[in-house]
């Protein structure tokens, strides 16, 4: 159920022309690249709402994921507190890195079947490599996709043995 109450509250979506009389500014996003300079009080809340697709090989490092993945949120423009969760294939359900990433983030880990993943895997770009590895042409994308229910943002980082795939999931907005 989605509940909203919007008295006493004005929507504002140009930032450069605000109104003379509001008292306040409470700016609702996940992007860092928004920039208020008004002489009221402004809050910032920042949704949970990004969804984080990853797909890697064996043995891949916390701290090179947590640093891909910080690296591919600022190009993106993205708060790091907005993700709500990350998804792989369940076969890397108990993969070091992953778990790693997980509990630096604070987040739920979600994982897929490779028949999951089947179901979308020919909406994107597939790799042998990977699909003779874990069943599935692709792994980051799909989940991803599935995670936002097809909002994905671009591109897909490809780095590192590693893909990370970012969406918005619009039920958290």
């Amino acid at each position: 159920v989605h509940l909203e109450d919007t008295r006493g509250f004005l929507k504002i979506t140009d930032l450069s022309s605000l109104p003379e009389d509001l008292s306040a500014l409470v700016v609702f996003s996940h992007r860092t690249d928004i920039v208020v300079q008004c002489s009221i009080p402004v809050v910032c809340v920042i949704p949970r709402n990004i969804v984080v697709g990853i797909g890697c090989r064996r043995g891949c490092e916390g701290e090179l994921l947590y640093q891909n993945l910080c690296q591919h949120l600022e190009s993106l423009k993205i708060d790091i507190r907005a993700i709500l969760k990350i998804g792989s294939i369940e076969l890397k359900q108990s993969e070091p890195g992953l778990i790693a990433l997980k509990n630096r983030l604070n987040v739920p880990f979600t994982v897929f079947s490779a028949q999951e993943l089947k179901e979308y895997e020919s909406h994107f770009p597939q790799s042998d490599f990977v699909q003779q590895t874990v069943g599935v042409g692709s792994v980051s994308q799909p989940a991803a996709w599935i995670m936002s229910h097809g909002h994905l943002l671009e591109p897909t980082l490809k780095q590192d043995g590693m893909t990370i795939t970012l969406g918005v999931n619009q039920c958290c907005i």
